[in-house]
């Protein structure tokens, strides 16, 4: 009986050091991943530059007063705002894009042409839509902020007639 209490306690030691060495490493790691700041500032927002090219934003209202538009897809041409830093040289934008059974997913590659100056440039574009992307039921067009998509065009292609 004396020997089974002594185990016991041993066992009840052990236990209790293992649950402080694992909260100790828990603490530890979750405190250093609080402030998540480069030497320069704050991390930058989350952003594709791969895909997206250089920054921008699209933009469905100038102002927080001013009603809604968002990108629009009519006939074979897609319309969009986008707001970008620069104003010192020419940026281009392309559309890329990737096709799945019913559904095509879009976006817009931004070239900044090394641009160093800051002013924030507000712009309409427009883009001519390859006919392969039309077959699609379903075009989205992704978000360079990680944003949710815009869907521009739901279950339809352009060679079906609405329904009589």
């Amino acid at each position: 009986m004396i020997i089974v209490d002594a185990c016991n306690r041993i066992q009840r030691r052990r236990v209790r050091r293992s649950f402080f060495l694992f909260l100790t490493v828990l603490l530890s790691t979750t405190m250093g991943c609080q402030n998540a700041e480069t030497p320069d500032g704050p991390e930058e927002p989350d952003y594709d530059r791969g895909m997206f090219g250089d920054p921008y934003q699209i933009v469905t209202n100038e102002t927080p007063a001013a009603p809604d538009e968002p990108p629009s897809l009519s006939s074979d041409t897609l319309s969009m705002q986008v707001s970008y830093t620069g104003g010192c040289q020419n940026h281009r934008f392309d559309v890329d894009y990737e096709s799945g059974l019913d559904t095509t997913r879009i976006w817009i590659h931004h070239r900044d042409g090394n641009d160093s100056c800051e002013e924030e440039v507000l712009e309409q574009l427009q883009f001519a839509i390859p006919e392969s992307v039309l077959e699609s039921r379903t075009i989205v067009l992704l978000n360079p902020n990680n944003d949710a998509p815009l869907i521009v065009r739901w279950g339809t292609t352009v060679t079906e007639s609405p329904p009589e």
